[in-house]
């Protein structure tokens, strides 16, 4: 599955991660160091589901409607916020953009080598 779908105050919402949605959160710090940083967990989520819910072109949420989409759905479900993050992880790597990009890190530079004639 390409996407998740979140039911939110009967409002459905479809996650996903486009060219759209990688391109927003190219600047986002995602760090994981939550052993020492427990509630970062909640930052990570909110870049996510900020990149998740901004997949589509004809429709933009700005990060605070996102933010208040999220903390709807997570006060009204019984959903677990850490399988809730990893989930999101999880469509966010299966994405074809997100593939492309691990490719072109893993492929070392061609230099082109002129010959002298």
């Amino acid at each position: 599955m390409d996407f998740v779908k979140i039911n939110v105050n009967g409002k459905e919402h479809i996650l996903k991660y486009t060219f759209k949605s990688m391109k927003l959160m190219g600047d986002f710090q995602i760090t994981q160091d939550y052993d020492k940083y427990p509630m970062r967990v909640f930052e990570m989520l909110s870049q996510l589901f900020y990149g998740g819910m901004n997949w589509a072109n004809d429709k933009h949420y700005t990060l605070e409607e996102t933010d208040k989409i999220l903390e709807s759905y997570i006060e009204g479900s019984d959903v677990n916020i850490s399988e809730f993050v990893s989930s999101l992880s999880e469509l966010l790597t299966k994405s074809d953009f997100f593939k492309k990009l691990l490719n072109n890190e893993e492929k070392p530079v061609q230099k082109k080598v002129r010959s002298k004639n």
